[in-house]
């Protein structure tokens, strides 16, 4: 699980980068990448689909 993490979040900040996203951001960029895929992987465990994950994961954001 912590390997996926590490990923996701490797891989989110790459999308960032790519979208011209700034520097000082990245590191909050990757923490929400984290936290989506730990929703997203931990919803189903409780019962929910991976629909309705997905569609929760998606919506984790950061004012």
């Amino acid at each position: 699980m912590v390997w996926e993490l590490i990923i996701c979040g490797i891989a989110t900040i790459a999308f960032a980068i790519i979208f011209n996203i700034p520097y000082r951001l990245l590191w909050m960029i990757g923490l929400i990448g984290m936290l989506s895929w730990s929703v997203y992987s931990l919803l189903p465990i409780t019962g929910v689909g991976p629909v309705p994950a997905a569609a929760v994961a998606a919506f984790i954001r950061v004012n």
